[in-house]
């Protein structure tokens, strides 16, 4: 009798363990791997947070000026009437004012003549997909001397804006007082 109670406990232990403790602990294992995803997750979030805030302190040191001129530099949205103003301003220190002025957005089709395909994104990997900035063609002539011409064109260079000139023509004359087709693409940061 004792040999067939100690099959039976045996049995026993074996039908509890498979049919109970082993169910509870697969589900407690399956519970161990997603806490561990979540701490691992709320670590992520911590690390994040601690660059947002070093982020937001080191922006805070930034004076209001060098604010505006980062905002200058790499607006985040295309003011033409703004650009227009101030390629002018800098012309109009050389005696020359801009004229002809054609604003072309490179995704708009049928464009004028000698208008570039342009993808803003291209060469930048984004892992959102979306493109982190957009641009403008702006052509324009102005007319002057080629040393006015010169000078205009250092300061384009140098001022904040970031301007890519694309492409310069000219009419010469005896008088020095030359005709020039320029065309610029300049660039903002998209929302």
């Amino acid at each position: 009798m004792s040999n067939i109670l100690g099959i039976i406990l045996v049995a026993a232990s074996i039908w509890t363990f498979f049919g109970f403790v082993d169910n509870h602990y697969q589900t407690v294992k399956s519970l161990k791997a997603e806490e561990a995803e979540y701490s691992a997750a709320l670590l992520k979030a911590n690390e994040i947070d601690v660059v947002r805030r070093q982020l937001i302190s080191r922006y805070a040191t930034f004076s209001q000026a060098e604010l505006s001129q980062l905002e200058k530099m790499l607006p985040d949205s295309v003011d033409n009437v703004r650009l227009i103003i101030d390629i002018n301003n800098i012309a109009s220190r050389y005696g020359m004012f801009i004229r002809d002025i054609q604003i072309e957005h490179p995704s708009d089709s049928g464009g004028s003549s000698g208008s570039q395909n342009f993808s803003p994104n291209s060469g930048i990997s984004n892992p959102t997909g979306a493109p982190k900035y957009d641009s403008i063609l702006f052509n324009f002539s102005i007319a002057g001397s080629y040393e006015n011409f010169k000078n205009f064109m250092n300061d384009i260079e140098r001022s904040l804006r970031i301007v890519d000139v694309v492409s310069v023509n000219f009419k010469a004359t005896k008088e020095n007082f030359n005709t020039y087709q320029v065309s610029t693409r300049t660039y903002w940061l998209k929302k």
